[in-house]
């Protein structure tokens, strides 16, 4: 298996532009089996603007690309709106709370495409435990208005240790759940323990 991470985010005193993506392809392959099975097909992109309206409350707008080959997921495109509170601003810590309105279309290799309305709820921190040590999280739950597509929920969390010159151990976690889908499992969780690089 190979994975990979990225993650950058460009900060103004009154706005913030973000973009993340998730890379990651495996497989197996048994003693005596002429071919390999694909464990992990995994591809997503997406960002993210914020906009002060004042110290505490937010606007936002984000989008998302997710491929999936093991969950027949050919490809998922949704963009929201909403607003967020900055429960927590201190130089150490931050801690947001966000919800906003969308629209997400799901194309499924063999299977029809659903898509309609949704709502987007989350929470996101981010914590400097040490001068060496950051730790990240964020939970998102996306309700369908439509009873046929379910609901989603997505964590994310990474802790990086800075070894200097710019390298760090990374440490990444992320957990995906639906409650509507065809072949594939209804939870999937991915770790990753690598090494990254900050610029």
């Amino acid at each position: 298996t190979i994975s990979g991470v990225f993650d950058t985010a460009r900060k103004t005193n009154d706005d913030k532009l973000s973009f993340y993506g998730v890379a990651s392809r495996g497989t197996s392959k048994f003693v005596g089996d002429r071919e390999s099975t694909v464990t992990s097909d995994l591809y997503r992109l997406g960002g993210r603007y914020d906009r002060d309206l004042n110290k505490v409350v937010f606007g936002f707008v984000s989008g998302e690309l997710e491929r999936n080959g093991v969950a027949f997921l050919d490809l998922r495109s949704a963009i929201y709106v909403g607003a967020g509170y900055h429960v927590i601003a201190a130089p150490t810590t931050t801690f947001d709370v966000f919800g906003g309105l969308g629209y997400g279309r799901s194309k499924y290799d063999f299977f029809e495409t659903l898509s309609g309305a949704e709502v987007m709820l989350g929470e996101e921190s981010a914590h400097k435990l040490s001068e060496t040590t950051t730790f990240k999280q964020r939970l998102a739950v996306y309700p369908s208005l439509k009873s046929e597509r379910g609901y989603r929920a997505t964590f994310d969390a990474g802790l990086a240790v800075a070894m200097g010159a710019g390298w760090t151990v990374n440490v990444g976690g992320s957990v995906r759940h639906s409650n509507k889908v065809y072949t594939a499992k209804k939870t999937e969780t991915l770790l990753t323990v690598g090494l990254g690089y900050k610029f």
